[in-house]
C-alpha cells in the first residue's frame, strides 16, 4: 500500500510536507533508508492533525542530521547512546518556509532494537533495522510507517503488526503480554491515546494492563511525572485520570492517592477560568497538578508530590492548596476577623488560592473569604511605615513590626478608614503601651 504525495500536503499542509521532501531528498541523495513514523503517521491516516514530525533512518541519524542543518542551517541537539537528534529549525534560513508555519523541530533517530534486562527498567539500546525500530513501539497503531527513501519505495505504508487494521477496529492493542511490565509507563500512554482517539483498549490488552499495575510502584518518579504531564495537554484530562483511578493505577502509583467525584466540574472550572479577581494564571497545567490532588489532606498531597519527583516549589504550592481546603471551615467562620483569614492565606502561592477557589464550588462562603482576600485585603497596608516610627524616635525591634501588623489589621478590619485615623490609632497604641510600663 502506498499513499499519494498529495494525500500528504492535504493532511500535514503544504509546509509540513515540504519538511518531509526535504529530509526524503537528503536521504535519497545519500542511498539511506529514511521512514516517517509514530503518531504523524497514525494522524495522517486518521486525517488528524499531527505536527510532530519523527523519522527514523537505517544508519546514523545523527551525522545525517549535522548534514542537514550544514546544508538548510538550524541548531541540533543530540543524545549520542540513543543515536537520536533533535534538528531546531528556528534560525533555518535556508528553508524557505513561513516562520508562522514552520514546528519548532523534527526529531531524527537511527532504528534501534530494545531489551530490559529485568521489569520497569530502561532499556538497552542496540543498532537494528526499521523492524526492529517498530517492534519496540508500544501500541500496534504506532507501529505503521511510511518509506520515504530510496525513492523507488517512497509513500509505502509499513505495517509488520496489523496496525491498520486496528486503526479501523479502533482498538488500543499493545504487542506482546510484556509491554507493560517491560515499561509500565506504557499503562498511562494506553488510556491516554484510548481517551484522545476513544479507542477501545483490546480486551487481552486490558488483561495484560491489570497484571502489571504493581510494577508502577517500581517506576521512578520523574517518568510517572513526564507521563502525567502529557495527559494535563489532552483536551479533557480529567477523563483519563479517572479511568487510571477506575483501573486501579493511581492507588499503585501512591496508596494515599484518592481522586474526588467533583473532580470533572474542577477541571472545567479552571479551563473556564472564572475565578473574581484579575491576574489569575491561565497556565492550566499548572493549576491540574492542583486540582488532582485537591480534597486530599496536605500530608498526603505531600507525600504524592515526592513520589513524583516534582519541584520544591510546585510541592508547597500544591500542599498549599489541600490546606486551604481542609481548613473550609475556618474560612467559613464568621467569627473570625477578616484579618486572621487574612493570616490565614497570606504567603500562599496565587496558583494555589485559584485552585483551592475552583474545588471550594460547594462552600461558597469559602470562596468569597478567598476572593475578598485577592481582591481587597491583601493589598491593604498601612500608610505609616517603619521611617515613620523612626521619626517618632521609638527604638528599632520587634516593636516596629507589631504596630505595623496591629495597623494593617485595623486597615482590613475597616476599625479605621483614613491616614488621620491611622495616625490616632497609633498615638493610642502609644499610649497604652507608656501606660502599661507605669
Amino acid at each position: 500500500m502506498k499513499i499519494a504525495a498529495a494525500a500528504i500536503s492535504t493532511a500535514l499542509g503544504e509546509s509540513l510536507a515540504e519538511l518531509v521532501r526535504i529530509v526524503a531528498e537528503q536521504a535519497q541523495q545519500e542511498d539511506i533508508a529514511l521512514y516517517l513514523v509514530g503518531g504523524v503517521v497514525r494522524d495522517l491516516l486518521l486525517a488528524r492533525k499531527n505536527l510532530d514530525l519523527d523519522f527514523v533512518l537505517e544508519g546514523d541519524a545523527i551525522a545525517f542530521s549535522h548534514r542537514l542543518a550544514s546544508l538548510f542551517g538550524g541548531r541540533l541537539r543530540s543524545h549520542a547512546p540513543f543515536g537520536t537528534a533533535k534538528w531546531l529549525l528556528d534560525s533555518a534560513d535556508k528553508i524557505t518556509l513561513p516562520s508562522a508555519h514552520r514546528p519548532h523541530h523534527i526529531d531524527l533517530a537511527a532504528a534501534r532494537s530494545e531489551s530490559y534486562a529485568q521489569p520497569a527498567a530502561l532499556p538497552t539500546v542496540a543498532r537494528g533495522d526499521i523492524k526492529d525500530d517498530l517492534q519496540r513501539r508500544d501500541f500496534t497503531i504506532n507501529t505503521l510507517a511510511i518509506q520515504l527513501s530510496p525513492a523507488t519505495e517512497m509513500w509505502r505504508v509499513l505495517d509488520f503488526h496489523g496496525g491498520l487494521a486496528d486503526l479501523k477496529r479502533q482498538w488500543i492493542r499493545a504487542l506482546h503480554p510484556r509491554s507493560f511490565i517491560d515499561d509500565p509507563t506504557r499503562i498511562l500512554r494506553a488510556l491516554r491515546f484510548s481517551q484522545r482517539l476513544d479507542f477501545v483498549i483490546e480486551p487481552r490488552t486490558a488483561q495484560w494492563i491489570q497484571v502489571a499495575l504493581p510494577m508502577l510502584g517500581r517506576i521512578t518518579g520523574e517518568r510517572l511525572q513526564n507521563e502525567i504531564a502529557l495527559i494535563w495537554h489532552e483536551p479533557r484530562p480529567e477523563q483519563v485520570i479517572l479511568k487510571l483511578k477506575a483501573i486501579g493505577a493511581l492507588k499503585n502509583i501512591h496508596p494515599a492517592w484518592r481522586i474526588s467525584s467533583q473532580l470533572p466540574l474542577w477541571f472545567e472550572g479552571c479551563r473556564e477560568q472564572t475565578v473574581p479577581w484579575p491576574a489569575a494564571t491561565d497556565d492550566l497545567p499548572h493549576l491540574y497538578w492542583h486540582i488532582i490532588m485537591a480534597g486530599m489532606t496536605s500530608v498526603d498531597a505531600q507525600a504524592i508530590c515526592g513520589r513524583l519527583g516534582l519541584a520544591s516549589s510546585l510541592t508547597r504550592s500544591i500542599t498549599a492548596c489541600a490546606n486551604v481546603i481542609e481548613n473550609a471551615a475556618r474560612l467559613q467562620d464568621p467569627a473570625l476577623r477578616p484579618s486572621q483569614l487574612t493570616q490565614f492565606l497570606e504567603n500562599r502561592p496565587p496558583a494555589a488560592l485559584q485552585a483551592a477557589w475552583q474545588a471550594l464550588m460547594d462552600a461558597p462562603d469559602a470562596q468569597q473569604t478567598i476572593a475578598n482576600f485577592m481582591n481587597l485585603w491583601r493589598k491593604q497596608i498601612p500608610a505609616i511605615n517603619g521611617h515613620d516610627l523612626k521619626k517618632m524616635r521609638l527604638p528599632p525591634g520587634p516593636r516596629y513590626k507589631e504596630i505595623l501588623e496591629r495597623l494593617r489589621s485595623a486597615r482590613i478590619d475597616g476599625e479605621i478608614q483614613s491616614e488621620a485615623e491611622e495616625w490616632a490609632l497609633l498615638h493610642q497604641l502609644l499610649e497604652d503601651s507608656d501606660s502599661s510600663k507605669s
